[in-house]
């Protein structure tokens, strides 16, 4: 699977069964520059994002003069992702990554907690979508659809960034004509702390055509405009932020095509 949106090229992404197993990773794989520099990582000074405990298990178990030493780093990276999302489907929030790639970690449910509460829109139009992201996997809701995946994506001006996300279709049985989308962010190998996004359908009639308006929002943190070149970073994050939006409207308008109407 290889697509196009202005600054931003999808070149392999994958979906994760329950439970998750090596076949559904089996075209991920990170950048040959990230596998060069994991060599020379660690905690708290590290320019890829392995969170834990990882990234020294990883790191002490490659033979890193071997001549497949790439393919090695990357079927070590593969188990570690299926692991990962193999937790989180059972314990939900607990299982979240805590990034110890700076001096000062990072726990994702943390920032995933901290966005959730600064999106109150959330809560005001679609709570009970966000009660089953924010729940799961304890508490599931009817009309909610779960779906896993992994996409390995290039940015024009930044480095190629491999993540994990949880994605929600949600169709309210007392509103047919409304379908919310939410993307949560479980992992990302640069620049993000936590993303949140969302996406509302709505289905309607312009006279006798009928038409669907499609509301987007998203809430991320992360570290891309920080260090030096402010400026220019800010400028490459604002056009890598719209290039994600059209192309997870896309993306939405794609699985909301092919969803059977219930």
């Amino acid at each position: 699977m290889i697509s196009y949106v202005d600054g931003k090229v999808t070149t392999a992404f994958g979906r994760f069964s329950n439970p998750p197993n090596p076949a559904d990773v089996k075209d991920l794989s990170l950048d040959p520059d990230d596998v060069a520099h994991l060599k020379s990582c660690k905690a708290g000074d590290c320019d890829l994002r392995i969170g834990g405990a990882g990234l020294e298990s990883i790191r002490s178990s490659v033979d890193w003069n071997a001549p497949d030493v790439e393919a090695r780093v990357n079927a070590r990276i593969r188990e570690a992702v299926v692991t990962y999302v193999g937790a989180y489907m059972k314990s939900g929030d607990e299982a979240l990554v805590t990034y110890n790639d700076r001096l000062q970690p990072v726990s994702l449910r943390r920032e995933w907690q901290g966005i959730l509460a600064a999106s109150p829109y959330f809560q005001q139009y679609a709570a009970p979508l966000r009660d089953h992201l924010a729940a799961y996997p304890r508490r599931p809701t009817a009309g909610a659809r779960d779906i896993l995946y992994w996409v390995n994506e290039k940015y024009t001006g930044l480095k190629p960034v491999v993540s994990v996300v949880h994605a929600v279709i949600y169709q309210d049985p007392a509103k047919p004509d409304r379908t919310a989308i939410a993307q949560k962010q479980l992992y990302a190998s640069h620049y993000y702390d936590g993303s949140l996004a969302i996406a509302s359908a709505t289905s309607a009639l312009d006279g006798s055509v009928p038409v669907t308006y499609l509301v987007y929002a998203n809430r991320s943190r992360g570290d891309a405009l920080k260090g030096g070149f402010g400026g220019l970073r800010r400028k490459v994050a604002g056009d890598q932020a719209k290039a994600a939006a059209e192309q997870t409207l896309a993306t939405i308008k794609t699985v909301l095509e092919s969803t059977p109407a219930r």
